[in-house]
């Protein structure tokens, strides 16, 4: 293409808000948008010249697999030379995991040879329906100001309409407790305001796990409750591995670029005919401590 032709080509890229990058065939990005800034919170400057497998991108699937090292679409167009898609989860600049839909596309010289590929991706937005349901309401009250989830008013809210619910119709709920494993070591290493970013970037993965009915609430410190309606036991457990894996992939860089990773224990219980609320919260809360018991970074249900 001539100059101008590429000229107009990037204001247009610049101009959807949709990410977009290009690499070369050895996957080095050559050109990041604005739109990919937005979403994954790296400016184009920390980005181009650098490897999606630089400590930056990460894309990972639900397993919590490295695409990057093993089964990355943006490798596989360029081999296959065919148009790829699908659903990952990619690392934020501030250290959570967002879930993204890629489509990507192989580039092909003037001569037909593949010289690199171009990747489109956009936020998977269904999980962000709790959040747009508590800007409805009074955010004193019910919004955790720290991590922007739910707080412990807001989860006994909704705790009391399911359960409500359960007894009228029998239609079951259960609860993910999870709690960050020695979450006291970032403070005293690394000091408060570390500890906050922890508490923002995992809240944040583990929001980012949930169905669009779920709910994530800061329950106090360190811990936080998943309220999962319409569930049985397979359900809960599958949110349930699939929280733990995106924060056992969440990492932060702190003091001279040093990357910090974290775990979180987890413990689930269903309600049944014999529980109330509370007996539901001292189950979950029991087998989280045994989670933690048995080595922590694991779930127990």
């Amino acid at each position: 293409m001539q100059t101008m032709d590429n000229d107009l080509l990037f204001e247009i890229l610049e101009g959807i808000s949709d990410g977009v990058y290009f690499t070369n065939i050895e996957r080095q990005i050559t050109f990041w948008n604005s739109g990919a800034e937005r979403i994954t919170g790296f400016s184009r400057d920390e980005v181009v010249g650098s490897k999606c497998s630089d400590d930056i991108l990460r894309h990972i699937d639900d397993s919590g697999k490295i695409l990057c090292l093993e089964g990355c679409p943006l490798q596989e167009s360029i081999l296959s030379g065919n148009q790829v898609s699908a659903n990952v989860y990619v690392h934020h600049k501030l250290g959570h995991r967002i879930p993204i839909h890629v489509k990507v596309i192989p580039i092909r010289s003037s001569e037909g040879n593949i010289s690199g590929g171009v990747e489109f991706f956009s936020e998977i937005t269904s999980q962000h329906s709790m959040i747009e349901e508590l800007q409805l309401l009074r955010k004193d009250v019910y919004l955790d100001s720290l991590t922007g989830m739910g707080n412990r008013h807001y989860g006994e809210m909704i705790l009391e309409q399911l359960h409500h619910k359960f007894k009228k119709y029998g239609t079951k709920y259960g609860i993910i407790y999870l709690d960050i494993d020695d979450f006291k070591k970032f403070n005293d290493t690394y000091g408060h305001d570390t500890g906050d970013s922890v508490l923002r970037a995992i809240s944040q993965s583990a929001m980012n796990s949930l169905r669009k009915l779920d709910a994530l609430v800061r329950w106090g410190g360190e811990e936080f409750i998943a309220v999962i309606p319409n569930c049985d036991f397979q359900i809960l457990k599958e949110i349930g591995e699939r929280i733990r894996i995106l924060v056992a992939n969440t990492f932060l860089q702190v003091e001279k670029q040093k990357t910090i990773f974290f775990t979180v224990s987890l413990g689930a219980s269903l309600i049944a005919d014999d529980l109330s609320i509370d007996d539901l919260i001292k189950n979950a809360d029991t087998k989280l401590y045994e989670s933690k018991k048995n080595g922590k970074n694991r779930l127990t249900i």
